[in-house]
C-alpha cells in the first residue's frame, strides 16, 4: 500500500518568518514573548496545555497574516509563506496583498 502524504502547515516555520525578535521559536518562548497566557488549571508540557498554547499561537500567526494581506489567508498562502526566505517575507506579503486587491481570484505566486 502506498502512503499518501498530505500537505501540512508548521507553526514553527511560520513563526520564524512572522515573529522577529523572539529569543527562541519554541512554543513556550513564543507564548511568553507574545504575552499569551495559558488558561488557569493548565500546565505547559501537558497535552491539553500545549494544545491550548498552540491554538493561541496559531490565532496570532493568522491574525498577523490577515493584517498584512488585508484579507483572510487561505491554505495555499500559508503553505507558500512557510517556504519564503525570511528576508523576503515582508515583500512577499505586500505582493500578495496587492494581488488580493487587483485580482482576488488569482492563485498564489
Amino acid at each position: 500500500m502506498q502512503r499518501r502524504w498530505s500537505a501540512l502547515l508548521c507553526s514553527v516555520l511560520l513563526a520564524r518568518r512572522l515573529i522577529d525578535g523572539a529569543p527562541s521559536h519554541r512554543l513556550g518562548a513564543l507564548v511568553e514573548y507574545l504575552g499569551l497566557e495559558l488558561p488557569d488549571g493548565h500546565r505547559a508540557h501537558r497535552a491539553l496545555g500545549d494544545a491550548l498554547m498552540t491554538a493561541q499561537l496559531w490565532l496570532r500567526l493568522l491574525t498577523t497574516v490577515r493584517v498584512a494581506l488585508g484579507a483572510d489567508p487561505d491554505y495555499a498562502v500559508l503553505e507558500r509563506l512557510m517556504r519564503v526566505p525570511r528576508a523576503q517575507v515582508t515583500g512577499w506579503l505586500a505582493a500578495q496583498a496587492e494581488k488580493q486587491v487587483s485580482r482576488p481570484w488569482s492563485s498564489v505566486d
